[in-house]
């Protein structure tokens, strides 16, 4: 009886010093040599943007820039030094850190915070693999620390102006443990005025509108950035179940109507690039058009389901086995404060004159930030600046499309899947190859039997 207390009463201890109350200032013990270890933030932020022009300067301007950023917020609470783990762009260099990164992880030990990529959409120069291939399932295994409690006392995000759907993207069991920061929504634009009334409620409606021009957005939106992910599917998976959400069916019908719809705007629009997103660009551009002459029209292209689905682009969460976590939770509180995912104190200062090469700038490739009150100004960061009428109608646009956001997730494995599959289908039209039914529902029974091999396998 007494050995049974005994084990009873070191799992009890165990416990209590895993699960350390936030808002309660928790001195990190310093190791007998007297040199206490930095807290370790690893990030891959940049390397969406390195991996399409390669900058060898980046990772050290950026450990600069975010030591700055850690002296304008004030300091960590118990004056722990902070380090900046900057994934590297090398393929194999980054694959083995990964490999090295989950071995620590594993063990106990690991970053102290996650300040990560989604890489979704089905851009081809960004990585197939992350740190945390399937982070829903992360959530759900413990790896993370549940951040409720610190939320409550944080000193710099505005949690009640989030996007809540997005925000919810980073919840289990009614407990937040990922923060998102950034997210991406489909994007659209005509180069006309329309009524939002008059624009399809739907996908499938789309699919029989009679405007030439709204099923060329809803094909675009489809087969660029966010991708074929986003508009075809709201849940696809329970990942902490491990169960796929869709059948087989219903994803060779969705990838055969967006195929027919590629086929009769095989090009797009020209003048926009993969990267390009409606919300962040001038589309007068795209004509040669004045900016007093044209009139637009920006929308979101909905789903089936008639909703808007979002993926988080960029997300930090603080690790469940840190030996700071009130100073780990001021890394993640700064990160989703309103400064930094506007940049307004950082960017064009004079500690940061360019916005060209610095890192953290996942927005500058149309991700949307989470803070609602940041795109409240038709002059804001993210809106056109040369026509305010032009981006006034952005600036509408964008908020009754975030308003229309059904779900939101955390970009997996299974979800960048989807996206390949969808993608390689595409090149092979452009190659010229005439792709028929069988072919489609080959590629899509494929892909379905690998979804639910890493479901099983996460």
């Amino acid at each position: 009886m007494k050995k049974a207390f005994a084990i009873l009463m070191s799992i009890l201890m165990l416990f209590l010093t895993a699960c350390k109350p936030g808002g309660e200032s928790q001195a990190p013990e310093v190791p007998e040599t007297g040199e206490q270890e930095p807290l370790r933030v690893v990030t891959d932020s940049y390397l969406v943007a390195d991996w399409y022009s390669p900058n060898p300067a980046l990772p050290e301007q950026g450990k600069q820039i975010f030591q700055v950023m850690i002296e304008h917020f004030g300091g960590t609470p118990n004056g722990v030094q902070v380090e900046l783990e900057v994934l590297p762009a090398d393929r194999s260099q980054y694959e083995a850190e990964l490999t090295h990164l989950r071995t620590q992880i594993m063990a106990g030990g690991g970053p102290d915070v996650f300040h990560l990529s989604g890489f979704g959409g089905c851009i081809q120069e960004q990585p197939n693999s992350t740190l945390f291939p399937n982070p829903e399932h992360a959530m759900a295994s413990g790896f993370f620390l549940p951040l409720d409690d610190y939320i409550e006392n944080a000193r710099f995000m505005d949690f009640d102006n989030f996007d809540r759907a997005v925000m919810d993207a980073g919840r289990y069991e009614d407990k937040q443990y990922i923060l998102p920061m950034l997210y991406r929504i489909p994007a659209g634009v005509l180069r006309k005025e329309a009524e939002p009334s008059s624009l399809p409620s739907s996908w499938t409606e789309a699919l029989t509108c009679p405007d030439d021009e709204v099923r060329e957005q809803y094909s675009r939106a489809a087969v660029e950035l966010p991708g074929f992910r986003e508009m075809m599917f709201e849940q696809i998976a329970d990942n902490a179940g491990e169960e796929l959400l869709i059948d087989r069916d219903e994803l060779f019908q969705r990838t055969k109507e967006a195929l027919d719809l590629y086929r009769e705007f095989p090009n797009g629009i020209k003048g926009r690039s993969l990267d390009d997103c409606v919300w962040t660009i001038d589309y007068y551009w795209l004509d040669n058009t004045s900016e007093d002459e044209a009139a637009y029209t920006f929308f979101a292209p909905r789903n089936p389901q008639g909703g808007v689905t979002a993926s988080v682009e960029a997300w930090c969460a603080v690790n469940k086995n840190t030996d700071f976590p009130e100073d780990a939770f001021f890394i993640t509180d700064f990160l989703l404060s309103r400064d930094f995912l506007s940049y307004s104190k950082f960017w064009n200062s004079k500690k940061f004159p360019s916005t060209d090469d610095v890192m953290f700038s996942a927005v500058n490739l149309g991700a949307i930030p989470v803070h609602n009150a940041i795109l409240t100004t038709p002059k804001g960061f993210f809106m056109s600046d040369r026509n305010p009428i032009q981006s006034t109608r952005q600036m509408e646009a964008l908020k009754e499309s975030r308003e229309s956001v059904t779900f939101a997730y955390l970009t997996s494995n299974v979800d960048r899947e989807l996206d390949h599959m969808f993608l390689s289908l595409v090149e092979r039209l452009g190659k010229g190859e005439a792709l028929t039914d069988e072919d489609i529902r080959r590629a899509t029974d494929k892909t379905y039997t690998t979804l639910k091999m890493m479901l099983a396998e996460s």
